[in-house]
């Protein structure tokens, strides 16, 4: 007798999922938003040129990714890799998103691209160390 399984235990897992994924970009976002407050108080309060701003935006954000897909690894505890790439996707993904309405004249270009291959090796990297902790 071979049994069935059950619909709603593959939606459960499916929830789980997405919540979790909500939960790891919450993380990645307040990470960021966290560290972009505290450098621009060293900015404001300091001699630190704002030159810096384009190359601390990539580590801080980089980083964010980095810490959520360990957080997403750890939780899944199954293919970090592949929960934390989608994790580094979704983050640059919805930045641009929003970028894109909010900022007059934003175009998407070839640049993106590139911003959500490095998401995506961050968020793999990330849950590649969670799996493993």
């Amino acid at each position: 007798m071979k049994f069935k399984r059950s619909s709603s235990l593959k939606n459960i897992s499916s929830n789980m999922s997405v919540a979790i994924i909500l939960k790891s970009l919450i993380l990645a976002y307040v990470i960021s938003l966290i560290a972009f407050l505290i450098e621009g108080g060293i900015i404001h309060f300091t001699k630190v040129s704002e030159d810096i701003i384009p190359l601390s935006v990539s580590i801080i954000s980089g980083l964010s990714i980095l810490f959520a897909g360990i957080y997403i690894a750890k939780k899944t505890e199954s293919r970090g890799w592949l929960n934390g790439g989608l994790v580094g996707l979704l983050y640059i993904l919805i930045i641009t998103i929003i970028s894109y309405f909010l900022i007059p004249g934003y175009q998407v270009e070839l640049a993106v691209l590139g911003r959500m291959i490095i998401g995506f090796i961050m968020g793999a990297v990330g849950g590649i160390i969670g799996v493993n902790l």
